[in-house]
């Protein structure tokens, strides 16, 4: 009879034969005729799942298919009624000592008993599919946690059970288990363990589908929970996990009969990487791997030491990492292991899993710490006893700081937000060549998510009509050091800017990109300019080295704080648009979007520019002097080409 402990998906162990089978002709109509293309046949049967009583029941699976989730509690009842759409009726007993015998069972044609104590499900006229006259794969998902009477602490952990509920049913129940009085364990050693293993969140699901021996399960279970077994002075079985959490005894030359007879192990012999496979629980109880490694181990031998647990009791995650990282610490560094014949008067009180702290200088230890895994006495009047024992290291990798539990997790809805800002900048002649007023649009992102934009014209007023959609951002930011208005078209760094949109970063550009191909443009003021090589000083703060008065604009003086936009071309263009004849000024509105959300238009801010008409007004000449004078070259003095403008005399510009 399979025994489960925990959480585990089980299937049937049958106790019938199908009884009450029948077919159904399905009926399909061909050409003009309706004909037999099959039957659906239909029986009833019934199977064991486990011992009981079992809690919860949370899914039934046909064949790797879900086709009823749950939970369903078992509570104080002794059996439940389930339809499952399109198959039919079940009734799972839940394995209670005072369920009876299901009716439909007891018409079978074979007598039953009312298998009380174990967990079976009875289907009444269940499909079994078209043509198909065989019982189909049928899974179980349970919750069965065990009920030991002496323990104190919960018997149910991680949606699985305190291993040693487990341990303890096993060896007490009188039905499936060993059968021992609960008078023969030290209850309030089993306890402690209990306790701790609660504490520390170790739960197991313990699942034996096959006649197994004590020792070989005892072994199983020390193995899972790094424990060992010892008689207590008054003759009781009591477990000690071997952790590193009582006070070592000193042993030195005068505790200590003969030399100690150790071995030690190296390098070669360490395991830096651990994986630990377990049957998921989060994955439909696929075998899954958890791996813990130590690099600084790794570094020393230079190749992979790998050790593979196989752990089918474990089907947390979280539990795989703790045997993962527990059997990691303890096997990551060189160790000594052997035997001690110690003086009885000072060993006596020692037990499996207590700590010694050995001093032998002649040997060249000094406080070295030993795990104490035996202590044999070899008669009642021995002055001696030997230990034997194994160097414990695993306090050196001790984490002292308590962890606090993560926050619940909070879905973030990912959306568009309004733009940060928006760069409408009035296109000079030279940008548009023709003298038409023509706007170039670019926003900065209200977050780093939005992926295009649609601007919009404010036809009539509060009217608003979509112009155009682009993809292109810019990054808004102000300048830390002020641009003069002479000095050198190329100027090295001469560009130092902190971004204030949530957008802060440029990529790398070379010259031949930023300034050759024009995909690096800044906008300064009216002063168009081009840039490349942008340096990250601090987190949204750059230094970028410009060629200044491009596209027929001129040099301007600058001061700290102005506003500067930097705007970095990939494949596509910037967004320009013509404004209506005849305006003085214009509407807009950009309508950032992110995938297929948008923000809503109402939610926008209205931008009112002013035309200029920048493109009807070229650039005057620039001042010329000749030979330092304050007049014109001889060119301007010329019939017809008017006298020289002198500083005090330059055009608009």
């Amino acid at each position: 009879m399979p025994y489960l402990a925990g959480r585990g998906r089980l299937g049937l162990t049958w106790i019938s034969e199908p009884w009450g089978v029948r077919s159904v002709p399905v009926r399909k109509k061909v050409g003009k005729k309706s004909q037999t293309v099959g039957y659906n046949y239909f029986a009833s049967f019934a199977g064991l799942l486990c011992v009981g009583p079992v809690q919860t029941l949370h899914a039934i699976v046909i064949e790797d298919e879900l086709v009823w989730e749950g939970p369903l509690n078992a509570g104080s009842y002794d059996y439940a009624e389930i339809t499952v759409e399109g198959r039919g009726a079940m009734t799972i007993y839940w394995g209670t000592a005072t369920q009876g015998l299901d009716p439909d069972l007891a018409l079978s044609g074979v007598a039953h008993p009312a298998y009380r104590g174990q967990c079976y499900v009875v289907f009444d006229d269940w499909l079994l599919g078209e043509n198909r006259n065989q019982v189909p794969s049928l899974n179980f998902d349970l919750t069965r946690i065990p009920v030991v009477s002496w323990l104190t602490v919960g018997a149910g952990l991680n949606g699985e059970a305190n291993p040693i509920a487990a341990l303890g049913e096993l060896l007490t129940d009188t039905r499936f288990g060993a059968g021992l009085p609960s008078s023969a364990l030290d209850t309030g050693g089993w306890n402690d363990v209990a306790t701790q293993l609660f504490n520390d969140g170790f739960s197991l699901s313990v699942f034996l589908d096959q006649v197994t021996r004590l020792d070989g399960l005892l072994n199983d279970f020390l193995e899972y929970l790094d424990a060992a077994l010892y008689h207590t002075p008054s003759g009781k079985l009591s477990l000690r996990l071997l952790r590193d959490n009582v006070t070592p005894v000193a042993l030195d030359t005068g505790s200590l009969l003969e030399p100690p007879d150790l071995t030690a192990h190296g390098w070669a012999e360490v395991v830096n990487e651990v994986v630990v496979r377990f049957k998921n629980r989060d994955r439909k109880w696929q075998t899954d791997a958890m791996t813990w490694r130590n690099p600084a181990a790794y570094a020393v031998t230079g190749r992979p030491l790998t050790q593979s647990i196989e752990c089918d009791w474990v089907t947390d995650p979280a539990v795989a990492w703790k045997v993962a990282m527990a059997y990691g610490k303890s096997h990551s560094l060189p160790w000594l292991e052997g035997r001690l014949r110690a003086r009885r008067s000072v060993t006596a009180g020692l037990r499996p899993g207590d700590l010694v702290a050995l001093t032998y200088p002649t040997a060249g230890i000094d406080d070295v710490l030993f795990r104490v895994l035996g202590v044999e006495v070899p008669g009642p009047e021995a002055p001696h006893v030997m230990l034997t024992v194994r160097e414990d290291s695993a306090h050196l990798m001790v984490n002292d700081y308590s962890v606090p539990a993560d926050s619940p997790l909070t879905p973030i809805l990912y959306a568009p937000e309004p733009c940060h800002d928006v760069l409408v900048f009035e296109l000079p002649l030279v940008w548009t060549g023709k003298t038409a007023a023509r706007l170039l649009v670019v926003p900065a992102r209200g977050e780093t998510l939005s992926n295009a934009w649609t601007l919009w014209w404010e036809r009539s007023t509060n009217s608003f009509s979509s112009v155009g959609e682009n993809a292109v951002f810019g990054r808004r930011g102000t300048l830390n050091a002020g641009l003069a208005s002479t000095g050198l078209f190329y100027v090295e760094d001469g560009l130092d800017v902190t971004f204030t949109s949530p957008d802060d970063d440029l990529d790398w550009m070379p010259f031949d990109e930023g300034v050759s191909a024009r995909r690096f443009l800044i906008f300064l003021g009216d002063e168009i300019l081009l840039g490349w090589s942008p340096t990250l000083v601090s987190a949204g703060r750059y230094r970028v080295h410009l060629v200044r008065g491009q596209f027929g604009t001129v040099r301007r003086t600058h001061a700290v704080g102005a506003e500067c936009w930097c705007v970095q071309l990939g494949d596509l263009p910037l967004f320009e648009w013509n404004t209506p004849k005849g305006a003085i000024q214009v509407g807009l509105k950009v309508q950032p979007r992110m995938l297929h959300q948008e923000v809503s238009l109402q939610d926008v801010a209205k931008i009112t520019h002013p035309i200029y008409l920048r493109a009807y007004r070229p650039l005057g000449p620039a001042n010329l002097t000749a030979n330092g004078g304050r007049r014109g070259p001889d060119l301007l003095d010329r019939p017809g080409c008017g006298p020289g403008l002198g500083p005090d005399q330059r055009g608009p510009g």
